[in-house]
């Protein structure tokens, strides 16, 4: 990594959206352990990689919780939920947008991307799981 890269890397993860997201800083984390010497663990592919394998994760988490919800709603009211979600899609598809085109043309793009679709989905998981909380909360 060049000082260049480092400085494109840090404003990346001092973005409001990433910040929040224990993924994305793990990411982080995993490679300020590896900091002494430059390897390719390291590397800008291999942060992608590790971003992008922790980004597979908290989606499947994200349905895993969407599941739990589903099991608690009726159909009526799960219809009105997917076009919810749905737009929740189209809104965190626009955050990665965002964040790729601040980047456009640069070696971080991607990772970017990858990192705000990660904390976006992350935040997303809990707001679920608040909820799957809350309504087996009221139904006892």
């Amino acid at each position: 990594m060049t000082l260049d890269d480092v400085h494109k890397f840090e404003s990346i993860m001092h973005n409001p959206a990433v910040t929040s997201s224990t993924a994305a800083n793990g990411v982080v984390e995993a490679l300020a352990k590896d900091a002494e010497a430059p390897s390719p663990f390291n590397s800008n592919v291999a942060m992608k990689a590790r971003t992008s394998a922790a980004y597979t994760v908290a989606k499947a988490q994200l349905e895993q919780a969407l599941m739990d919800l589903r099991l608690l709603l009726g159909d009526h009211e799960w219809q009105a939920f997917e076009v919810v979600q749905d737009r929740w899609r189209e809104f965190r598809r626009a955050l990665e947008d965002f964040a790729l085109r601040e980047f456009e043309g640069g070696t971080h793009a991607t990772l970017a991307l990858l990192m705000v679709g990660l904390s976006e989905t992350e935040r997303r998981t809990e707001e679920i799981k608040a909820q799957v909380a809350e309504r087996k909360e009221r139904q006892g």
